[in-house]
């Protein structure tokens, strides 16, 4: 079979169709040879988004606008999937149907703020997911709004229990402050050791609450005596 020599002067598209018709729709990378800067990947969107024979050419129904908002409810915006139940529309032509009905919404909203809008279906539909999205949005931020509260919140009540100190230690039992001495006799008689840094080796004592500076006074004291 000999191969198609394409006029220079015939315009691209025409030359896809023919040569389409000659080597089918699997072929792209071949016909992209007969067709000067263009690739296999540009030759078939061309065809399938504009050149097909069964591409609806006519302006949208307001059945088929009904098909579109029922479909895109369960499907999202799967536009390939959506065109199986829209025949004669290809995914691509359908999201520019629905970009283009709301871009032309949403100028005439800014185009006529005081007069009442007559909208289409598809309009109507629209306006609804876009406000959907805009509450989903606002909801989100006031969930991090409050999260980010809570956690200063937080933060300022664990560091503000002790004049801007960290939190008192767990375990600590209301008026009193749990106080590490070994439990063995030193010698003196008052039932307390020196005091090392064996955790394994301390017991717990709980002293009235006092202030700051004479609590560091007596663990001096305890020291002194080790």
């Amino acid at each position: 079979m000999a191969s198609p020599r394409p006029c220079v002067k015939a315009p691209q598209q025409r030359i896809l169709v023919q040569l389409v018709d000659q080597f089918g729709t699997r072929e792209w990378s071949h016909i992209a040879k007969f067709l000067s800067g263009r690739i296999g990947k540009q030759c078939r969107e061309r065809w399938n988004n504009h050149l097909r024979p069964d591409i609806t050419k006519d302006s949208w129904s307001q059945e088929e606008d009904k098909i579109l908002i029922e479909a895109r409810k369960k499907l999202g915006n799967k536009w390939s999937e959506i065109s199986k139940k829209l025949l004669g529309h290809t995914d691509n032509t359908i999201k520019n149907h629905w970009n283009a009905t709301k871009r032309s919404q949403i100028a005439k909203k800014r185009r006529s703020k005081r007069k009442s809008l007559k909208l289409n279906a598809l309009q109507k539909y629209i306006i609804e997911v876009e406000a959907a999205k805009e509450a989903e949005k606002k909801q989100l931020e006031d969930s991090i709004s409050r999260m980010n509260i809570e956690n200063q919140l937080n933060f300022n009540n664990a560091n503000g229990s002790s004049g801007g100190l960290a939190a008192r230690p767990e375990g600590e039992i209301e008026g009193y402050v749990p106080m590490m001495v070994n439990s063995g006799d030193d010698g003196m008689g008052n039932g307390f050791g020196a005091m090392n840094c064996d955790y394994g080796s301390y017991g717990m004592k709980f002293f009235p609450e006092v202030p700051m500076n004479q609590e560091i006074d007596l663990m001096k004291m305890f020291c002194k005596n080790s």
